[in-house]
C-alpha cells in the first residue's frame, strides 16, 4: 500500500507539472488568438461605427448597425423587420451594438458601463463563447481576455503547486513516521 501511494504521489505530481508547462507553452499562442479575436470580430464594428459618425454627425441607430453587420460578418441572428429600431439586435448574440445598458451581455458586466454617456457614446461586444469582450468609446479601451506571458507564468506555478502540495504532504508523513518508528526502536 505504502509503494502504490508513492508512486500515485508522484503520478499526480507529473500530470499536474505537465498541464502547466502545455498550458504556459500555449501562452505565446492564446495571445496571437486574443489579437485576431479583436482585430477580426471588434475593430472592423468599431471602424464602421467611427467612419459612420465622421460622415453623418451621429452614431448609427440600430437598424444601419445590424444592416451593415449583416452584410460584413454574416451574422444573421438580429431581426431587422422589426418595426421599432430600438429592439432590432435585442436578441443579437455573436456581435452587439450597445447603446443602453440593456444591450450589455450579462448583469455581472453592467458595472464597466457606468461611465457611459449613452447620448455619444457606444460599446461594442462580441461573444467568446463563455464570457463577452467590449470596446468602449468613451474611454477608447478593449476589454478582453488580456491572456499575458505573465499570466502562463502564474498558470504554470498554480498547476506545479497543485501537483507537489500532495507529495510534500507525503513527504511530511513519511519523516514523521520515521522519526516516530525511530523514537520507538531506541527504548
Amino acid at each position: 500500500m505504502h509503494v502504490f501511494s508513492n508512486v500515485s504521489t508522484f503520478i499526480w505530481a507529473v500530470i499536474w507539472v505537465v498541464i502547466g508547462i502545455g498550458a504556459f507553452l500555449e501562452t505565446p499562442e492564446q495571445i496571437k488568438s486574443d489579437d485576431a479575436f479583436f482585430k477580426e470580430e471588434i475593430e472592423p464594428s468599431v471602424d464602421f461605427v467611427e467612419s459612420f459618425k465622421s460622415k453623418n454627425n451621429r452614431l448609427p441607430n440600430y437598424r444601419e448597425f445590424y444592416t451593415w453587420a449583416r452584410d460584413y460578418y454574416k451574422d444573421y441572428s438580429s431581426d431587422l423587420s422589426q418595426a421599432i429600431d430600438s429592439t432590432i439586435g435585442k436578441e443579437a448574440f455573436l456581435h452587439k451594438y450597445i447603446r443602453c445598458d440593456g444591450d450589455v451581455y450579462e448583469e455581472k458586466d453592467l458595472s464597466n458601463f457606468k461611465d457611459a454617456d449613452w447620448a455619444t457614446d457606444y460599446a461594442i461586444g462580441a461573444w467568446r463563447g463563455d464570457w463577452a469582450e467590449y470596446y468602449y468609446s468613451w474611454n477608447k479601451e478593449y476589454d478582453g481576455n488580456n491572456y499575458t506571458r505573465k499570466s502562463g507564468l502564474f498558470t504554470l506555478l498554480l498547476m506545479t503547486t497543485i501537483g507537489i502540495i500532495p507529495l510534500l504532504i507525503l513527504w511530511l508523513y513519511n519523516i514523521h513516521k520515521r522519526k516516530k518508528y525511530n523514537f520507538g526502536t531506541q527504548n
